[in-house]
């Protein structure tokens, strides 16, 4: 602590702060410890643009496949086919099937094909 002179009949002290800068610094975010597929906004509405994204975190570099399904098992996108880093990944859904056009409303399935596993998701498209 240092004093300085008076001024104007008052006294000022000037302070110094030591000790750790923790709250400075930015945290890292943490590396996902699990395959995981996030749940979608539902419902989904196709046209004028809107996405949906589809979100999903690899623990490890690997290959995943993420594809759209209909009710009835049949591909309607493939989102994704490759390798792929460690972390949160995010993909765009406009609704359109692997001809371009848009689906019609119903119930879709979001299928993440990584490490040997396979999750999926229900996604509710309407018009």
């Amino acid at each position: 602590m240092k004093n300085s002179p008076p001024q104007n009949g008052r006294r000022v002290e000037l302070v110094e702060i030591r000790g750790s800068n923790a709250l400075a610094k930015t945290a890292e975010p943490a590396l996902p410890t699990d395959l995981r597929l996030h749940t979608n906004p539902n419902p989904f509405r196709v046209g004028s643009a809107e996405v949906a994204t589809i979100r999903y975190e690899l623990p490890k570099p690997t290959q995943a496949r993420v594809v759209v399904y209909d009710l009835n098992g049949r591909q309607v996108r493939v989102l994704h086919d490759g390798p792929q880093i460690v972390g949160s990944h995010a993909l765009a859904w406009n609704g359109a099937g692997a001809t371009g056009s848009l689906v019609g409303s119903g119930f879709y399935f979001v299928v993440l094909e990584a490490e040997s596993r396979r999750l999926s998701r229900k996604i509710s498209v309407v018009k």
